[in-house]
């Protein structure tokens, strides 16, 4: 399948859109520099070690549940606390008890 000629790419529409491809006698554009995977391989390697010990200790931290689910369950368990005061205050009187029992221990 070709396009219309009206819309294919030539050096004519080149020249016209500033393409590096114009033949114009402006200086050409420098295109930008891409590097590959390969450029670097061993800095791509020790980068790649890095993101796998990082997400192995963060998966022994969390028992390997998501670190975004644990936030949304604790986030969604202190919002309920905080609609309760009747449990905050059972909470607290809890916490004064364990306190006394063990200073005396």
């Amino acid at each position: 399948m070709t396009l219309p000629k009206k819309v294919r790419h030539t050096r004519k529409t080149a020249a016209i859109a500033g393409s590096p491809l114009s033949t114009s006698s402006t200086a050409p554009t420098a295109l930008p520099v891409r590097f590959s995977r390969l450029d670097q391989p061993q800095e791509a390697a020790e980068r790649r070690h890095l993101d796998r010990t990082i997400h192995s200790a963060l998966a022994r931290l969390t028992q390997g549940l998501s670190p975004e689910t644990l936030m949304a369950s604790y986030a969604d368990w202190w919002v309920h606390l905080a609609m309760a005061p009747d449990k905050q205050k059972e909470l607290a009187e809890k916490a004064l008890r364990k306190m006394a029992r063990l200073a005396l221990f």
